[in-house]
């Protein structure tokens, strides 16, 4: 009879768990969909991205070649590849003349046009990029749906063999 009264009285500490459980779940999901959505009040750094970028790295320079000017002058004059301004120019010499001008990347890597079944994956491996560097560079959104046509830069990428 004693362990009738005591039962009522015992705290119901797997329903107070479980509840806290699916209270704590919600909250998580929340902050994912606001992470996901680029809504989060506080803008978060992807610790597995090898660099983080802002709108002002994203830039490119026109610069006109002056007389003595060098692709190696040029290339180290804005600490990047002379390959890189090949590829940004389609360039197939390093030969250029006085008078032309020619799109400097803020970094190496390479400009592309998105074809018809690319994907963030197949890009990376075909220009030996990183795909959240692809994403986190061109400022793309989840769920990263890229459209034929699309200009991508490739940080760190390399035109294929």
């Amino acid at each position: 009879m004693k362990e009738d009264i005591n039962e009522g009285n015992k705290p119901k500490r797997k329903g107070t768990l479980i509840i806290l459980f699916f209270l704590l779940s919600i909250l998580v999901g929340f902050f994912v969909y606001l992470s996901l959505t680029n809504k989060l009040p506080i803008q978060l750094n992807n610790p597995f991205s090898k660099e983080s970028y802002n709108k002002e790295e994203m830039s490119t320079d026109i610069y006109t070649i002056l007389k003595g000017d060098t692709l190696n002058s040029i290339a180290s004059e804005y600490g990047i590849t002379v390959e890189t301004i090949k590829w940004a120019n389609n360039l197939s010499s390093d030969s250029v003349e006085p008078g032309q001008e020619l799109i400097i990347p803020s970094l190496d890597g390479v400009f592309i046009t998105v074809n018809e079944n690319d994907t963030l994956a197949s890009i990376a491996k075909e220009y030996s990029g990183n795909e959240q560097d692809i994403v986190d560079f061109n400022f793309l959104d989840y769920p990263f749906t890229l459209v034929v046509g699309q200009e991508l830069f490739i940080p760190g990428g390399r035109m294929p063999q």
